[in-house]
C-alpha cells in the first residue's frame, strides 16, 4: 500500500492525517497562520482598473486612489506558492504608447517592476487575463517618467494600443510538493534542518 504525503518547506508544525480541503487550499489556510503577508506598492499611470491574486479580485483590498496617477497603491497579501499578482491599468492619453504611460511597483521581499511580464491590449480584457492567464506576455518597455515620489524607472506593456496594460508576476517563492512512500516515512529533511513536522498527510500507512 502506498501512503500520499504533501509537504511544503514553507508550512506549519501542525500535522493532519485527514484533510477536509484539496491540499492546495489546506496549505493555503496554513499560510494565513503563519507568515506575515508581503507589503507591495505600486504607481499607475493613468488609473488602476483591477488587482487579481491567485486568481481572485483583491482591488477592494488596495489602499490609495486607483484614478490618481500620483498617488501611491498600497496591498498587503499572503504569500501563496507559485501565485500570480496581476495589476490591470490603463491610459487615458491617445494613442497610447510606452512613453505616455508607466507602472512602477516595490514589495517588501524585494520584488520590483524589473520582474513584471506584461500584456497589452486594444480591447476590453476578461476576469481570466486580469488575473495573470493566458499566453503571449511579454517583458515590458520602458514607460514614462512617473516623478520623484516614485524615483524609479517605469515600464509599460508593448501593444498597449487601446491603453490597457497587465502587470503580472509571482509574488512568493514558496515551494511545494506531493509526494507517496511505500510503507512508512521516517524523516523530511530541507537544508540540513529536520522538517517532518511541517508534513501534511499520514507518514504510514494505517495497519489493519
Amino acid at each position: 500500500n502506498t501512503s500520499s504525503t504533501t509537504i511544503t518547506h514553507t508550512s506549519t508544525t501542525t500535522t493532519s492525517t485527514t484533510p477536509l480541503l484539496p491540499w492546495d487550499r489546506m496549505l493555503n489556510q496554513r499560510f494565513q497562520d503563519e507568515y506575515e503577508p508581503i507589503g507591495c506598492v505600486f504607481w499607475m499611470d493613468d488609473v488602476v482598473e483591477s488587482v487579481y491574486y491567485n486568481g481572485q479580485d483583491v482591488t477592494d483590498l488596495v489602499i490609495g486612489d486607483l484614478s490618481d496617477k500620483n498617488a501611491s497603491k498600497n496591498i498587503s497579501l499572503v504569500p501563496v506558492a507559485g501565485a500570480y499578482l496581476a495589476v490591470t491599468g490603463r491610459d487615458l492619453d491617445s494613442p497610447s504608447s510606452c512613453g505616455s504611460a508607466g507602472f512602477l511597483l516595490e514589495c517588501s521581499n524585494g520584488l520590483n517592476q524589473d520582474g513584471v511580464e506584461a500584456y497589452g491590449s486594444g480591447a476590453q480584457l476578461d476576469d481570466s487575463r486580469r488575473a495573470g492567464e493566458g499566453s503571449s506576455w511579454l517583458k515590458p518597455c520602458a514607460g514614462a517618467d512617473l516623478g520623484e515620489e516614485a524615483g524609479a524607472s517605469a515600464v509599460w506593456a508593448t501593444g498597449a494600443t487601446g491603453g490597457v496594460a497587465v502587470f503580472r508576476f509571482i509574488l512568493s517563492n514558496l515551494v511545494s510538493c506531493e509526494f507517496s512512500m511505500d510503507s512508512a516515512v521516517d524523516s523530511v529533511y530541507y537544508g540540513e534542518e529536520d522538517i517532518t513536522s511541517r508534513v501534511i498527510g499520514g507518514l504510514s500507512f494505517p495497519q489493519n
